[in-house]
């Protein structure tokens, strides 16, 4: 569920999305639903559907990894509110790496 729409945003409920993907799903025509901590193939995880209903399946697309790492930012980033980036506060780690609150094994949290 969307957090506008009352929606945790706790990790499972959340997904990264590209901008069109995320146009797509805001419009209706792309509804998401299942846990994001949960790998592909388990059951739960999360699916994604057309407007009609139909289940759309991975493509296969392995796209090709960059070929250097990202360029330094040359200044901090400010989010259109004026927030900044709090670095501590993301966590790049695997889903499976998480307890059940959704925190890493190394991190304390409740």
């Amino acid at each position: 569920m969307h957090w506008t729409n009352g929606g945790p945003t706790d990790m499972w409920n959340l997904i990264a999305l590209c901008e069109h993907h995320h146009r797509l799903h805001h419009r209706g025509d792309l509804h998401i639903s299942g846990n994001a901590n949960l790998r592909t193939s388990a059951p739960g995880a999360v699916t994604f559907t057309t407007a009609d209903g139909t289940l759309l399946t991975c493509s296969g697309a392995r796209p090709k990894p960059p070929g250097a790492a990202p360029p330094q930012p040359a200044k901090t980033y400010h989010g259109p509110a004026g927030e900044r980036l709090e670095l501590r506060w993301l966590d790049f780690g695997h889903p499976d790496d998480r307890n059940r609150h959704g925190c890493r094994s190394d991190h304390h949290c409740n």
